[in-house]
């Protein structure tokens, strides 16, 4: 049982690295398109590659087609919420390495799980309202509880991880009048 824990702990540690890096060479391109948005730097046959973000899909010309203000707007939301996710796999990384299946409840794990609940909700809330925003500026407002929406799917990542948490806390705690009671 302990051998299937450690290797499926290895497993998940190397996919949220795998993760991770691409996302920091994703956060990377969007701050020199940002940059060259900015400061208007003309970026050659490079435009001609095609991006997927939050709230654009197209090619690097079409983004800068949009003007200077929607352009900064779209890419530092996107290096902003790329970020908060980088973040949010990190601490999962954090997590993974400090488990130990010896000795399970520990307070700085709580700390961690209970950093993720509120990232995964300060993601979630981050979408949501930009999406608004972006629907309002486009005057398509329409709020649904779409499943595949990812601000809800964060909102739910968030409410489980949070009642987890709680959970781990009551555990460390009676871990810890377990250990005071020996």
């Amino acid at each position: 049982m302990k051998l299937n824990s450690d290797f499926i702990l290895e497993i998940l540690k190397i996919f949220f690295w795998i993760f991770t890096f691409i996302l920091g060479i994703a956060i990377s391109i969007l701050v020199l398109i940002f940059f060259f948005t900015i400061f208007g730097i003309d970026m050659g046959s490079l435009k001609e590659i095609k991006i997927s973000i939050t709230l654009f899909s197209g090619k690097i010309k079409d983004i800068q087609s949009l003007g200077k203000l929607k352009s900064i707007f779209i890419l530092g939301y996107s290096i902003l919420e790329g970020l908060l996710q980088l973040v949010f796999f990190l601490t999962v990384i954090k997590i993974l390495k400090k488990i130990s299946l010896n000795s399970t409840f520990s307070t700085g794990i709580y700390f961690l799980i209970s950093k993720i609940a509120k990232l995964a909700l300060l993601i979630g809330s981050l979408s949501f309202f930009v999406n608004i925003g972006n629907e309002l500026i486009h005057g398509n407002l329409n709020i649904s509880a779409d499943l595949n929406s990812k601000s809800l799917q964060f909102f739910l990542v968030s409410g489980v991880v949070y009642i987890i948490a709680q959970v781990y806390k009551r555990a460390v705690d009676l871990q810890n009048e377990s250990d005071l009671t020996i």
